[in-house]
């Protein structure tokens, strides 16, 4: 849509794939094997099945979930130009890069976790259960005796894909100590589910050693969505349990008193770790934190949420003993190979050998992807100095086989040499100053038209980054002489260099753009090219006209 805002009528919409499902009431993946672009997409069930697999009408009972959309990302080709005929040819880089999945705390002291499966960014699966092993003393052994504080708050957000077919299924727990869990009950005929914290005491305090509290979850609205779960035990009086930052009490709430604080309290399992998941839960955790030592000013917020959560950044208030990191594995989503071709072919003026080199990239998707544009343009690295990087079009049109991609760019000497330009004034040469050019020789593809010229340069081989580009006002000469017919010659002119700068290298690179149905391409200098004016005399005063001769002769002239 024009506007990407405005609802689509009936005549806006294309169809990108369409097709028949399996006779199942099992998940069908339906995949778009080529890129679309749009503002607005749908799925149209357009028929029905009965448990036979006859169609029963047109009523739309197919259902859709987890639609992923994907944007179309540009190719990151980066390559190194070569820097002389003798230099060693670079392969071609991306950045796009990998990571190894990885999971650990990242609290004070980290425990070791182990049995991780991680979905995303500081998220867990919770259906391959994790072990987390306290590595200093037992820093995750909250509740206890002997004088022990025995406060603990722990906040995750979790997300359900569908209620637990277990009577009871761990989503964090240390032990007895003090657990999370989805409860599954049969009551009056009925299924009910809750979400259920508990801490648990000395077996001396028989059918009051436990504290907990729990949160009915068997409305389907709690499903499929991610929810910030936070529960407490003050340590002295009560359980706690907030979702999405409300009071929850609904569902087997005991807060029997233990007794007497710090008069042994909880059950110490020093042996026990802490487990997070469960193998009968299917859903995700992310963003697990468990604190020790609360404070009064968490403990006393208990009917202030927003307070209770601000006052744990504090560790004065709160010691955070477990903080879950996680990073999934990513795969590139190409990989790069890359090929040269050598060309050596001689001037058909100087004789001189002129050397082409041609890289090939290949670029190549992960397992199960595809490429379905193929890049038009590459960064070059023109002279080591990658903050000069240039962003250039490829040399010719790149192809599309089998799912990949290949990129050719080509480096051509086209250095044709160095001249000087005589500067008058008033009808007399000035010898105090010169212009010295530096002049290119190319021919372009077949069936392709002369766009422009650009010239990066600089004081130094390492660091062009002055640049002139005059675009559709480049000069140029075509067919410049009897031996170079089909050639375009042009040049740059660096103007007014003072006699205290004749024996300054000036160094170059120079692109040619080029177009072939209204795109456009590039091949660049194979070198970086560098003259003075010093140099370029001492040419002339060998092999120059005598008019030349005597020119550099007075410019060149000490006092």
């Amino acid at each position: 849509m024009d506007n990407p805002n405005q609802e689509p009528g009936a005549d806006d919409w294309q169809i990108a794939k369409e097709g028949t499902l399996a006779a199942t009431s099992a998940a069908s993946d339906i995949v778009l094997d080529t890129a679309k672009e749009a503002t607005h997409f749908k799925l149209v069930g357009k028929t029905a099945y009965n448990s036979n697999g006859s169609k029963v009408g047109n009523t739309q009972l197919v259902c859709a979930r987890e639609i992923k959309v994907y944007e179309l990302k540009d190719i990151d080709i980066n390559l190194t130009a070569p820097t002389s005929a003798d230099g060693t040819n670079a392969d071609a880089t991306t950045s796009e890069t990998g990571t190894v999945e990885s999971a650990g705390d990242i609290s004070e002291s980290p425990a070791t976790i182990t049995g991780v499966v991680v979905k995303n960014k500081n998220e867990l699966d919770l259906a391959h259960p994790v072990t987390v092993t306290s590595t200093t003393g037992d820093k995750l052994d909250i509740t206890g005796e002997n004088n022990k504080d025995d406060s603990v708050l722990i906040q995750f957000q979790i997300k359900l894909k569908e209620l637990p077919s277990e009577t009871d299924s761990v989503i964090v727990a240390k032990g007895d100590q003090y657990k999370i869990a989805y409860k599954r009950q049969t009551w009056n005929n009925q299924t009910i589910y809750r979400i259920k914290f508990w801490v648990t005491g000395p077996d001396s305090l028989g059918d009051a050693r436990w504290k907990e509290v729990g949160c009915n979850f068997t409305d389907a609205t709690y499903l499929n969505k991610w929810i910030t779960v936070t529960a407490m035990y003050d340590g002295t009086t009560a359980t706690k349990l907030w979702i999405n930052g409300t009071s929850k009490s609904d569902g087997w709430n005991s807060n029997t008193a233990y007794g007497n604080r710090n008069a042994g309290a909880a059950i110490v399992h020093k042996e026990a770790n802490v487990t997070i998941g469960d193998s009968t839960i299917n859903g995700y955790i992310k963003d697990l934190k468990i604190y020790s030592g609360l404070g009064s000013s968490v403990t006393g917020n208990q009917t202030n949420y927003s307070a209770l959560v601000s006052a744990l950044s504090d560790s004065a208030n709160a010691t955070k003993v477990f903080d879950l990191s996680a990073t999934p594995a990513v795969t590139p989503a190409y990989t790069l190979a890359t090929t040269w071709n050598t060309e050596t072919k001689q001037d058909p003026e100087t004789h001189l050998d002129k050397n082409t080199y041609t890289e090939t990239v290949t670029v190549n998707p992960a397992t199960n992807a595809s490429i379905v544009t193929a890049p038009e343009a590459v960064t070059v690295n023109i002279d080591e100095n990658t903050g000069n990087n240039k962003v250039i079009p490829v040399s010719e049109d790149t192809v599309l086989e089998n799912g990949t991609a290949k990129v050719k760019y080509v480096f051509e000497d086209m250095l044709r040499g160095g001249s000087l330009r005589m500067i008058t004034a008033n009808g007399e040469t000035d010898y105090t100053k010169t212009s010295m050019r530096f002049g290119y020789d190319f021919k372009l593809p077949a069936d392709t038209t002369f766009d422009s010229c650009a010239w990066y340069y600089g004081t130094t081989a390492n660091d062009l980054r002055l640049s002139l580009t005059p675009g559709a006002n480049t000069k140029k000469i075509e067919n410049p002489t009897a031996t170079k017919q089909g050639y375009i010659r042009s040049n740059i002119v660096f103007t007014n260099i003072a006699k205290a700068n004749f024996d300054r290298n000036i160094f170059a690179r120079v692109l040619v753009k080029y177009t072939k149905d209204g795109k456009t391409y590039s091949k660049m200098g194979a070198y970086v090219d560098q003259n003075s004016v010093s140099s370029i005399a001492e040419k002339i005063k060998y092999s120059g006209s005598e008019t030349e001769k005597n020119y550099v002769n007075e410019l060149t002239k000490t006092d």
